[in-house]
């Protein structure tokens, strides 16, 4: 789903449904659950993008949109967000690579070397137990075509 957020509340705007690669492949369960002809295979981070342009499309004011790992991870994804100039804050894994001045480097290794002034420790929301806080950085990096 596509969820849209300003400080005065949130709403879902928009959502695709997932169909493995298995459903897709198998034409009569397709037909018996109704599933368009012309639906065919497509990833998560695919139907984002595909919900996202229509956002974006429409004229929604967004400048920036996050994601957890499944998109984060994927280069393809980020390049994608990139060439659309709408900023992001995605969750990696800790093993990701990462542009990292001249090179790359793993994103627990760049993060390792942040100077401590550089985090913020923040609560996303309050959970069953009180504030859910998380440390946070922020770093420009730029993710080319060919960075996995």
């Amino acid at each position: 789903f596509l969820a849209y957020a300003t400080s005065k509340g949130r709403t879902l705007i928009d959502r695709e449904l997932y169909l493995p690669k298995t459903w897709t492949a198998d034409r009569d369960r397709c037909q018996a659950a109704a599933i368009p002809e012309e639906i065919e295979f497509a990833t998560k981070t695919v139907l984002a993008q595909q919900m996202l342009d229509r956002a974006l499309s429409a004229g929604v004011p967004a400048a920036w949109v996050t994601a957890d790992e499944a998109y984060g991870q994927d280069y393809k994804f980020r390049t994608w967000c990139e060439k659309r100039r709408i900023g992001y804050v995605v969750a990696v894994p800790r093993s990701q690579t990462i542009p990292a001045g001249a090179g790359s480097s793993r994103a627990d290794h760049a993060t390792a070397r942040a100077p401590e002034q550089a985090w913020k420790r923040r609560s996303c929301a309050d959970g069953a137990k009180g504030p859910r806080l998380f440390d946070w950085a922020v770093a420009s990096v730029s993710a080319g075509d060919d960075t996995p």
